[in-house]
């Protein structure tokens, strides 16, 4: 019937402004201390790379105790996750990512104090997966 149809052309409205979400690359920014680190690359892993993890590498700094990996949809860090903590040194895997989509890759550093240092630089990264893995 006609009301069923108009019924069914019924949406939501677009929200006006972008979402409110939490930036930790920011905070970070403005807390942390020293330089930050140089995020190099990333590579696909060995096995099974279907689009949603990969290797993280960056450059190491001399007293970095340990090193945090955060990934963000959008260039300034806004709704940022860390997906990578206490890592010794670079090139380990961060996970849970979606294929062909653009994410932003921030590092941090923590020294022996527990200080944490400023955001690097983001690295836009796009993982697409290999054929057969889709």
């Amino acid at each position: 019937s006609g009301e069923a149809v108009r019924l069914s052309r019924l949406r939501m409205p677009l929200p006006k402004d972008a979402p409110e979400l939490a930036n930790p690359i920011a905070e970070l920014a403005e807390t942390g201390g020293s330089n930050p680190p140089h995020v190099t690359h990333v590579e696909p892993p060995a096995h099974e790379f279907d689009g949603t993890r990969c290797h993280v590498f960056f450059d190491e700094i001399d007293n970095a105790k340990s090193y945090e990996v955060w990934v963000s949809p959008y260039p300034d860090g806004r709704g940022a996750v860390q997906l990578g903590k206490d890592w010794p040194k670079p090139g380990r895997l961060i996970q849970g990512l979606r294929p062909d989509t653009d994410f932003y890759v921030f590092v941090v550093y923590v020294d022996a104090e527990g200080r944490r240092s400023k955001p690097s630089e983001p690295l836009l990264i796009n993982l697409r997966p290999t054929f057969g893995f889709k």
